[in-house]
């Protein structure tokens, strides 16, 4: 198989890094199911294998994007139009995966999913605040195994219980699922404008201004330095927004006033009475929900929309790295999104239920030659577990 056509190929399937079957590059079987395999490191064939960039946006709905508009007639519920053009761009680009769903709505349950390939009730991440437990199958390592430099960057999430600055730090060894090459992350943190991550030790690195630039800055140097070698890499860049907290302080100005002042109207599915918003979280009965929730949904929902308008600033900046350093057509993209969010739709806030709004996540992915001419969406069903063994 020619570079130009594994490149194309590789971009069909769960990930969006689906197709990079391991055994196209040296006859090792492609670890599909990953339940007991021990994999020997290789590095043959370096030069074949195209480097991985997978993204992930956290609480990125589909229906946030522009790309996504015709689902839905125009806009999802007569909102006002997404900014999104690099996400749209990327989309147009790449295999847009229209029917993918997150099997699971919660930030953790979700990532360690992702990871290993498996559900969750093998990984036992049923909520968030629970540890994942050391797999020597997860994605990380079995990329290290056959050559791959690895690089983990932003939110973790699998390393239990996330309030207090122990917890933050996620300390080399096994509970880093095989990211040994370079780690620049922390365990929970949504305040954007009070950032921080370590490294492999216990010293908080603080980050001036809007978190995600400085985490895209990380990025753009680890693609760079990992250029000038042989080996290709695979980076995962875990980004917070749009999750909440939906504030205008939680905001960059940039992308304030482009949603600030505009009305979101509810959408026809919208229920007050009898509103569940107690299903989320402890303590949030009707009597919240009126007073708390309700008054503020419309600045809730402009300020996801700004912070989603954030998101796609990231992904422009990553795309043109990547043609800058000549790494386009050696790089596998993916973008994805762990859920989506509510906003009061069903009488539901946040995610955790099976409703379109929750479940329904962002996937669309491009390889190298083949963002040189649009493709076109696909309704191939994906499923969340799939993204590991496919990828690898």
């Amino acid at each position: 198989m020619d570079r130009r056509k594994f490149l194309e190929n590789a971009a069909l399937g769960g990930l969006g890094l689906s197709g990079l079957a391991l055994s196209d590059f040296d006859g090792a079987a492609s670890p599909a199911s990953g339940a007991g395999r021990t994999f020997e490191p290789d590095s043959s064939g370096d030069a074949d294998r195209p480097n991985l960039l997978f993204v992930m946006g956290d609480q990125l709905r589909t229906m946030s994007c522009g790309y996504a508009g015709d689902r839905y007639g125009g806009t999802y519920a007569g909102e006002p139009a997404p900014y999104t053009p690099n996400i749209d761009e990327l989309a147009g680009e790449s295999t847009d995966f229209r029917n993918a769903v997150s099997g699971y709505p919660v930030c953790a349950p979700h990532r360690a999913s992702l990871m290993t390939g498996k559900y969750p009730s093998s990984t036992g991440m049923v909520i968030n605040e629970l540890r994942a437990m050391p797999d020597p199958d997860a994605i990380a390592h079995v990329l290290e195994a056959h050559g791959y430099r690895t690089g983990f960057i932003g939110k973790w999430h699998l390393y239990g219980k996330h309030h207090g600055d122990r917890q933050q730090f996620v300390p080399p060894g096994p509970y880093r699922l095989g990211f040994n090459d370079y780690w620049a992350a922390f365990n929970f943190n949504h305040r954007y404008y009070k950032g921080s991550y370590y490294r492999d030790k216990f010293e908080k690195i603080e980050i001036e201004g809007f978190q995600p630039n400085t985490l895209t800055d990380l990025s753009i140097d680890f693609m760079r330095r990992a250029d000038d070698d042989d080996q290709p890499f695979a980076l995962f860049l875990l980004l917070g927004p749009p999750h909440d907290p939906f504030t205008w302080e939680n905001t960059p100005a940039t992308f304030e006033h482009l949603f600030k002042g505009k009305k979101f109207p509810d959408p026809p599915n919208f229920e007050t009475e009898g509103a569940h918003a107690q299903y989320w979280a402890p303590g949030r009965d009707h009597e919240w929900w009126m007073e708390n929730w309700y008054p503020k949904r419309f600045t809730y929902r402009a300020a996801y929309a700004a912070l989603t308008s954030a998101l796609d600033w990231q992904i422009g900046r990553l795309t043109s790295a990547l043609e800058d350093h000549g790494l386009a057509d050696d790089t596998i993209m993916a973008l994805n999104s762990d859920h989506g969010e509510m906003f009061g739709s069903q009488g539901r806030i946040a995610k955790k239920i099976f409703y379109e709004e929750a479940p329904r996540a962002c996937r669309c992915s491009c390889a190298g030659p083949a963002r040189s001419r649009s493709r076109s969406p696909t309704r191939r069903s994906t499923w969340w577990t799939s993204r590991r063994p496919c990828s690898v």
